[in-house]
């Protein structure tokens, strides 16, 4: 279990590659009330998210970063 608030990526481009989405769910997991990127995207219609947390997909090792430039 990922000791910490998981989102549910409704309506997010950037799910697919967020720790905070794709981290193993526990019984007892927190999860956002909602989706913590408001419907805010760039110029490119990608999600922009203060919360967004990047993993490598090839290790799965999570990178800390808000994603404002893709």
């Amino acid at each position: 279990m990922a000791d910490i608030t998981m989102c549910n990526g409704k309506g997010c481009t950037m799910r697919n590659t967020c720790y905070r989405f794709k981290a193993a769910r526990g019984e007892y997991q927190a999860y956002f009330t909602e989706s913590p990127h408001n419907n805010k995207v760039d110029e490119d219609n990608n999600t922009i998210c203060e919360y967004y947390w990047k993993q490598d997909k090839l290790r799965g090792e999570k990178n800390r970063g808000i994603n404002l430039k893709l």
